[in-house]
């Protein structure tokens, strides 16, 4: 798990486990591997040379979004591993949980949350 994600509170009930993409996980395509000139993936000189999100790409020829995001646009969002068997509107815990990580949530650019049913 990366470190940074080490630092948020646990607490029985509640604990961040990763992050997910949003609105969806930035996709590489053969463009940005042709056109970086790096040994290591360099994804935003491959954008100067045209390449784009491959998942834009899908979605902006689907009519399923506007535009193709540039990398920069693409923005993540904290999973929060939530063990209860109740529904998410049912447990009193998850408002204050939120209150307490919403500062560093926001330093960190996170931009919102996404919950998994914990074991």
């Amino acid at each position: 798990m990366d470190a940074k994600l080490e630092k948020y509170p646990k607490t029985k009930l509640f604990r961040i486990i990763d992050t997910i993409g949003v609105p969806h996980t930035y996709c590489i395509s053969a463009q940005h591997l042709a056109n970086s000139s790096s040994p290591y993936l360099d994804i935003q000189e491959a954008e100067r040379k045209g390449a784009i999100c491959d998942v834009c790409r899908h979605r902006v020829h689907g009519k399923l979004q506007d535009k193709v995001l540039s990398y920069e646009e693409h923005k993540q969002a904290l999973v929060i591993e939530v063990k209860s068997d109740k529904e998410l509107k049912d447990i009193p815990e998850l408002p204050a949980y939120l209150k307490k990580i919403k500062s560093r949530t926001e330093k960190d650019g996170y931009v919102g949350f996404v919950f998994k049913k914990g074991d």
